[in-house]
């Protein structure tokens, strides 16, 4: 994240605003929202749901708008500079500010 830091708090952004958004996605079944399974599991369990496939980098890619986003809703002047999704030990996806 880069921005102005809060003079006041001293702070860019609150940590748990970064982690409310990323603990969306952690340990939840996640599935492109056209799934014909969403509906049916569902019934039992929350499902995320993402404008695609869920792959690593449109993960990246949704968490870096929401992170954005909710920067833009708190009036907190930051942006996301960077996003990693880990797949594994050694393999990820990162994504960049689509506006830098």
């Amino acid at each position: 994240m880069e921005g102005d830091v809060n003079e006041n708090t001293m702070i860019l952004i609150d940590y748990n605003t970064i982690k409310s958004i990323i603990e969306r996605f952690d340990h939840q079944i996640i599935l492109n929202r056209d799934d014909p399974m969403v509906p049916c599991i569902e019934q039992f369990q929350k499902v995320v749901t993402t404008p695609g496939d869920p792959t690593s980098e449109l993960l990246a890619q949704v968490i870096r708008d929401d992170l954005d986003r909710e920067c833009r809703h708190l009036g907190i002047s930051a942006h996301t500079v960077a996003v990693r999704v880990w797949e594994s030990d050694g393999c990820y996806a990162e994504i960049g500010n689509a506006d830098l």
